[in-house]
Parts: structure tokens; C-alpha cells; sequence
């Protein structure tokens, strides 16, 4: 049976305040409401659900409405759930797309709940790794909720809302999370992670801020706890000590980092990423690298933004950018202007390509001679409204979305739709 990996965060403190639970439903199922719901009994709070009647998406732009709304209703929110696609702390599904980034913007406006807010429970995929519960940047969660406890998330791809384990992992992590921050000692929180329902079907793990009767002090990192531990009665490890851990898997994560450098350089054999991408080299790599990103900033900082999961995630699901791209950026005019205008040795042969099949190499090479092309179609233009000139700015443009969302892959542009779904109709950020 396919199991998957959760991550709770949890800060030590002997009691918490229980207010309401604030769900983000991106994807419309109703399985993981329900199962809130119930532990909302539990806990004496109620669900508020977005979107609603009067707010139909959760957008970046709806956040501020969302939180305004809560904010001159004077509820006071204990736990933010979300439900969706996630690529690692970038929520999205078929009624919203938002980031940790466009959280932290839209809360810092309303004090109140950015104090308010306890615990964090996101039902996402890689929603919840090591590197997505520190607090190394503004955008991390515990930065962003600062008096956050606790957080429920995935470090492997979270099952189907309508399965039981998915269920469980809702209703007992919000039920369970007041025994966990009265937890004492490390075998106490061994003992509460396995009233999990369905935990050993579970790659899961937690992460709880050290206490002093955890043992002594090694800062405020805190500890972790796997699943595979918690079955085998193992205690939870000192993050302090994970550096070591991370030493040791450098070896494995240098060979996963390479399998990534190879598609995304088009290097031979790897010309392409495999359209059926489960089971692959490029699958592993990437679980791999999601499941010890924190170990990248560790080791190797001057790599961690090339070798970016958000990045290789849309690696993997190349094709989707491929059908989103040219929903978005039709081929006709620009084939119709290298046609017309592309004329000169250095430029023979210029032709729009069939993105369906070029390889990667080819595809970088061909975003260089157009960008060439663009060039010089514009410095022959005798003025703004030369039609030289705005073909060649038009050129400029479509290069440059091309280059950004499948050539150089920035995850900046390219929506994270874009990897959820083919014809997403979500256009490239800051290219239109």
C-alpha cells in the first residue's frame, strides 16, 4: 500500500486557546470539511470555509477581503487548515491559486490574526517537509504566524481527501493537537503521534519546539519524529543535530540534484522529461530533494535557488507548461513575423518549433536566436510605430515568456496551476 509522509510543528507550550478554525478549500471536496467539523466539536470551535457565497475564489487579491472579513466580524481564528494541490507552501486547485508569500502580505494588515493563529494544517502535497516548518525566511510559516504551535502537513504527495487515512489525518491532528503540547517528554510525543488513525499507513513526521525536560539545551530548533521511528518506538532526533543527518545523505542528494541538472539541461538521454513521469529517476530525485530541501541551504547555499523543488516540480510537468504556454502564447503571429521579417545567414532557418517534441537543448537554443532576431528586428525599426519595431518588440515578448516558463523555468512566472492541470487559463505572472 502507497504511504505518505505528514509533519507536525508543534512549539512547547503547555496549553493553547481555542478559537475557530479557518478552512481554505481549494479543490471543493467536502470529505476534509466533515472531518474538520468533527474535531471542531472536539475542540468547542466551528469552521469558517472559504470560498463562500460572496467570495467565490481564494485569490491573492481575495485574501484581503477574506481576512477583512473575519477581522470586522471579530472572530478570532486558533488554526488555519488548507485543503489543495501544493508544491511545497504554494496552494492551488480549481477555486484558487495563492502563496506563503501572498499570505504573509495580506496578514500583516490584520495583527489580529496573524497573533491569533496557533496552528497551521495544510493538506497539500510536500506541504509540510523539514525545510517548509523553519524558520530560515519571512515566508516560512513560523515567521509568518509567529505564535504558531503547531503544523500538520505532508513530506511525500498527500492521498486523495476521500480516503480514510486523509480523513484521519484532519480529524485526529486537530483533535490531538492539545495532548501534543502537553507533551513532557520525547516518549510521550512518540506515544500521541501513534493515536494518528491509520498512522502506519503513514511516511509521517513531527517537529516540536525543545522543551527543557526534553534534555538539554541545544537551542531552539527543536525535535523531529518520523512515522517509521514512532512504529519502532524510536524518540524523536534533535534538529541541532540533523546538520550531521544531512552530512550523511549529501552523497544521495548530490546524485538526485544531478538527475535534475541533466533534464533541465536537455543532457543526452535526458532530452525530455518522460511524459509518465511516476516510477521515474526524475520522480525519485524529486521526492528526494522536496523531503531534504533544508539540507540544500545547509550544505550548499549557493545552490539552493538553481536547485529549487518549486522549480523542479515543473520540470516534471513540462508538458502541462507546454499546453498552457501555447494556450497562452499562440504560435501563428510569431510564425507569421519570422516568415515575413527573419531574413539574413545568421538567422536562416529560423522557424517557430513544435514544442511538443523539441528537446530541451534545442528549445534553449531557438529562445536565444529568436531573442537575436527580436533584436534586430527592433534596431532596424526607424521609430515606435515602425512595423519593424513592434514586430520585433512583439518577438522580445514571446521570447521572453518562452525562456521564463520553459526554458530557465522561473516558478516566480509560471502559476502553479500550470503544473496542476493542463489548460489551467492562468496566464504567466509579470509576462502579459
Amino acid at each position: 500500500m502507497k504511504k505518505y509522509f505528514i509533519t507536525l510543528t508543534l512549539i512547547c507550550f503547555a496549553q493553547t486557546s481555542f478559537a475557530d478554525i479557518l478552512f481554505f478549500n481549494f479543490n471543493g471536496n467536502t470529505s476534509s470539511i466533515e472531518a474538520a467539523k468533527k474535531a471542531a466539536i472536539v475542540r468547542g470551535e466551528k469552521v469558517i470555509v472559504y470560498p463562500n457565497q460572496t467570495i467565490k475564489e481564494i485569490t491573492p487579491k481575495n485574501l484581503d477581503k477574506i481576512f477583512k472579513e473575519i477581522s470586522s466580524k471579530k472572530i478570532s481564528v486558533s488554526n488555519l487548515t488548507m485543503s489543495g494541490h501544493d508544491g511545497g507552501g504554494h496552494f492551488a486547485g480549481k477555486d484558487g491559486d495563492i502563496s506563503k508569500e501572498d499570505i504573509r502580505k495580506s496578514v500583516e494588515k490584520y495583527p489580529a490574526i496573524k497573533n491569533s493563529v496557533s496552528s497551521l494544517l495544510l493538506r497539500g502535497c510536500y506541504s509540510a517537509t523539514m525545510g517548509q516548518v523553519q524558520s530560515q525566511s519571512i515566508d516560512d510559516w513560523r515567521n509568518i504566524f509567529p505564535h504558531a504551535k503547531f503544523i500538520a502537513g505532508y513530506n511525500d504527495p498527500a492521498e486523495s481527501s476521500e480516503r480514510s487515512p486523509s480523513k484521519h489525518f484532519v480529524e485526529d491532528m486537530l483533535k490531538l493537537e492539545h495532548e501534543f503540547l502537553q507533551d513532557n517528554t520525547l516518549a510521550d510525543v512518540t506515544h500521541t503521534f501513534k493515536k494518528v488513525g491509520e498512522f502506519n499507513q503513514m511516511d509521517a513526521a513531527v517537529w516540536l519546539r525543545q522543551c527543557e525536560s526534553f534534555g538539554a539545551n541545544k537551542g531552539k530548533d527543536g525535535i523531529y519524529l518520523t512515522s517509521d521511528m514512532a512504529g519502532q518506538n524510536h524518540k524523536p532526533v534533535l534538529i541541532a543535530e540533523e546538520r550531521k543527518r544531512c552530512e550523511q545523505s549529501k552523497s544521495q542528494l548530490l546524485k538526485s540534484m544531478d538527475v535534475f541538472w541533466k533534464y533541465y539541461t536537455g543532457a543526452k538521454g535526458h532530452e525530455r522529461p518522460p511524459k509518465e513521469h511516476q516510477g521515474t529517476d526524475l520522480r525519485a530525485a524529486y521526492s528526494f530533494i522536496r523531503q531534504n530541501e533544508h539540507c540544500i541551504p545547509i550544505l550548499m547555499p549557493e545552490k539552493a535557488t538553481a536547485y529549487s523543488p518549486d522549480r523542479i516540480i515543473r520540470l516534471i510537468y513540462f508538458d502541462y507548461l507546454v499546453s498552457n504556454f501555447k494556450d497562452q502564447y499562440p504560435s501563428s503571429g510569431i510564425s507569421k513575423i519570422i516568415n515575413h521579417y527573419i531574413k539574413g545567414a545568421e538567422l536562416a532557418g529560423l522557424k517557430y518549433p513544435d514544442l511538443e517534441k523539441i528537446s530541451r537543448t534545442d528549445l534553449a537554443t531557438y529562445v536565444s536566436r529568436i531573442e537575436g532576431a527580436a533584436t534586430k528586428l527592433y534596431n532596424e525599426g526607424k521609430g515606435p510605430n515602425d512595423p519593424k519595431t513592434i514586430a520585433g518588440m512583439k518577438l522580445w515578448k514571446h521570447a521572453q515568456a518562452m525562456d521564463a516558463s520553459l526554458s530557465t523555468i522561473y516558478p516566480f512566472h509560471v502559476p502553479f496551476s500550470w503544473v496542476s492541470e493542463a489548460h489551467s487559463g492562468a496566464p504567466l505572472n509579470g509576462l502579459h
